[in-house]
Parts: C-alpha cells; structure tokens; sequence
C-alpha cells in the first residue's frame, strides 16, 4: 500500500509565537484523526485530509529543537498529543529505547494508546523504515505495546502466520483480540479453527464472531441463524457493544429480508444510535414510515435522518435540507450527554424532507434494497465509493463485498482507495 510521503519542508525561524502554535497542532492531530476514523458519519475525504494533516505537523515538529520540551511542559489534558509525538520522534531515529519507552509510560494510562502506537509503527514500515522494531517492541512486557505491534504489521499487510501464531498465544486478551481481527482480513483463518468461542475472553469475542461470519468456521455457511445469536446472550451483546461496525457485520450475516424486523425485535437492547444506523444500514424502504414519525421526536430526530439519508440519498449538505435547531417540543429525557454525542449529526428541515419523499419515492421498490438511494447490489458490483460517502456507510459496503465475493478487506483500504477514486 502507497502512501503519500512529503518532502522535507523549509523551516521558518522557531519563534516562540511559532512554537507554541505548533504545539497545538501536534497535540490536536492525532486525536482529531483518531475521532474521524471513529465518527461513523465522517467521509472519506476528511479522513484522507487527517491523516496526512497529522502527519504533516509532526514531522514539522519533530525538526525543531526543544519542540519536545515545550510540547511536554504545556499543561493540556490532551496526553494522548504528547505520546503521538514521543512515539513519532523516537520511530524516527528507527529505535526505541528503554528511555523513550519510560516517556511513554510517565504519561499515565492514555487512552487509544495501542492504536497510536500502530498507527506511526504501520506509517513508518510503509515508508520502508523500522522494520526491525516490531520484533523489538515485541518484547516489552506492557501489553499495549505489543497490541501497537500488532496493529502496525495488519495496518501494512504485514501480519504474517508467524506473527499472527505468536500473538494469539499472548496472555493478554487485547493481544489475542487483535490477532483474531488481523488473521480475518489477512485471510489467514485456518490458524483460527481451533479457538474455541466460548473459551475465548469477552474483549476478542466479537472478533472470534467476526471471524465465524467472513470465513464460515465453525459454520455449515457465513450466516450466523438468529436462534443462535439469541441462545448465547454474549454473542449478542460482543455483536453490538462494537456498533456500528459490528452491527453491520450482523446484519449483513442475516437474509436481506430479515434484517429490518431483526433490528425491530431487538429494539430494546441497542442505544438508539445503534438501532437508527442499523436501519439505514437494512437499506429496506419499509422502514421510511418508522423514520418518518421518529423526526417528530427530539432525541431520535437527527439520528432517525441519518438512517433515511443512508437507505434515500437525501442530500443534509444542500442548506435548504438543513434547519438550524429543534423547532418542536422538547424531550425531557433527552440527556445532555446524548445531545452532545449528536451535535456531529444536522438536523433536517422535516418539510423540506418530506417534500423530497413525496416527490422521489416512486423510484423506490419495497422489494429491493438501497443504499444512498442507489439499489444495494449495484454498488456492490460497481465497487465503488465516493468521496462524500460517510465511514459507517462505506465499511457496510466494504463488508457486503467481502461477504458477496470472498474478498479480503483492510482498514486502511479506505483511506488507501481515495487517491484512486
């Protein structure tokens, strides 16, 4: 897999004005990327231009002597911009040292700290440096370390049987779980067969389902029957504590015509973020008239508009789509927290909305499925995606591909896939 490597940029003078400014940028990046990948409503595009932003900044900062003293002297919560660039610095030099291990640690439990590590451990393998740190970072007794290692070597394709073989027999289940995700995508599931799903930890159980619907094992087909699911409680809830990526793998392990009473059955047990993005996710057009009256509801409102954007190709970009705010009644129990959690979903002008339904939805059969307005299986076979396409919706796809045609996908497909487009 390419990625796009900048030139070494011409430094203008470190002032202190300059510095501290950088300061910002380095601490913000990585997270801002981080939280791009995890929205599901992000397009690829912007999860392109945040990678290379992060990537950027840092290797700005890394040429300016004493960035790291004033990058670690600044008093910010975000610790998790400070180990982006202590990891960033030290695979530069391609070693790691005891030392620079030490820094790491000094920072406390941080967050997304094993994905951070992978993240700049996959950038730099790809740039053909650091190979021999992997076996090295290998070592270390932190767990979150070697699941970095993990996470780098998949993020290339560079997850061998050897590597895969090793880290399934770590002690520690984060490990495990990250080698099962790894040996799925890098289609080296035969080194799976033999673990068993009940034995295995809950943080590598949706993993092991994971790996039952895209290959079959342990299966008569890729399909997981819904008895199944609902006669072993913790594969139901490994399938949907992951959401929406696992939510969309169960779906799509489910007959096209069960998914939306599937969805409707379990009501109850998903968060509503969960339930409406599987809706959009069924592509069924008889879901419109359960969408159409949650747009009456404040706290389902924005995310009931995703799942009709998702299964329609309602356009939320054109502004006469769009209203400022909520202009009905307000819930009482919608919390604060929730609204927070949906400020990064529009709210839809409902008239303007429903205008568009009553003049489009001829085009729609209740027989078929859509996504984005498109019919389900003709984006399959077109393999393609656009720019604007949001990530929950684009990984659905990817997935739905993978499913149709024993394709072997990767996370960083994505992101590698947009300069083709």
């Amino acid at each position: 897999m390419q990625k796009v490597i900048n030139a070494a940029p011409v430094l203008p003078a470190a002032s202190a004005h300059y510095q501290y400014s950088l300061v910002n940028d380095v601490l913000f990046t990585w997270l801002r990327f981080y939280k791009a990948t995890q929205q599901p409503h992000t397009p690829i595009g912007q999860r392109q231009y945040f990678y290379q932003k992060t990537v950027d900044a840092h290797h700005i900062a890394v040429q300016i002597p004493d960035f790291k003293k004033a990058l670690l002297a600044k008093k910010t919560q975000l610790t998790i911009g400070q180990l982006s660039f202590l990891i960033y610095s030290a695979l530069s030099k391609q070693q790691v040292t005891q030392d620079d291990i030490s820094q790491w640690l000094s920072l406390g439990e941080v967050d997304a700290a094993e994905t951070c590590l992978g993240f700049w451990l996959g950038y730099f393998i790809s740039t053909g440096k650091c190979l021999h740190l992997p076996a090295e970072l290998w070592l270390s007794d932190i767990a979150w370390i070697r699941q970095g290692v993990i996470k780098g070597l998949y993020s290339v394709k560079g997850l061998s049987e050897a590597w895969a073989t090793l880290a399934l027999e770590d002690t520690h289940d984060a490990v495990r779980s990250e080698a099962i995700r790894g040996s799925v995508n890098l289609h080296l599931q035969p080194l799976l067969k033999s673990v068993p799903h009940n034995a295995v930890e809950p943080l590598a159980l949706y993993q092991t389902i994971r790996l039952r619907v895209l290959t079959g094992t342990g299966l008569d087909s890729t399909a997981l029957d819904d008895a199944e699911l609902d006669s072993d409680s913790r594969v139901l809830q490994a399938c949907l504590a992951d959401s929406p990526d696992s939510l969309s793998l169960l779906l799509l392990s489910l007959p096209a015509e069960q998914r939306y009473a599937w969805l409707l059955s379990h009501k109850a047990e998903l968060n509503y973020r969960s339930f409406w993005l599987g809706v959009g996710l069924t592509g069924d057009v008889n879901a419109i008239p359960l969408i159409l009256a949650a747009l009456q509801d404040e706290s389902q409102h924005r995310l009931a508009a995703q799942a009709f954007i998702a299964i329609t190709g309602f356009d939320l970009t054109n502004p006469e789509h769009i209203q400022a705010g909520w202009d009905g009644v307000t819930a009482q129990s919608y919390e604060k927290a929730d609204r927070r959690k949906d400020e990064v979903y529009p709210w839809a002008n409902t008239e303007a909305l429903l205008a568009w339904w009553q003049a489009q939805q001829h085009r729609f059969d209740v027989n078929l499925y859509y996504v984005q307005g498109e019919i389900f299986t003709q984006v399959i076979a077109q393999d393609r995606l656009s720019l604007d396409t949001p990530l929950y919706i684009a990984q659905h796809i990817r997935l739905a591909q993978y499913i149709a045609a024993k394709r072997v996908i990767y996370d960083w497909d994505l992101v590698a896939e947009v300069g083709q487009l």
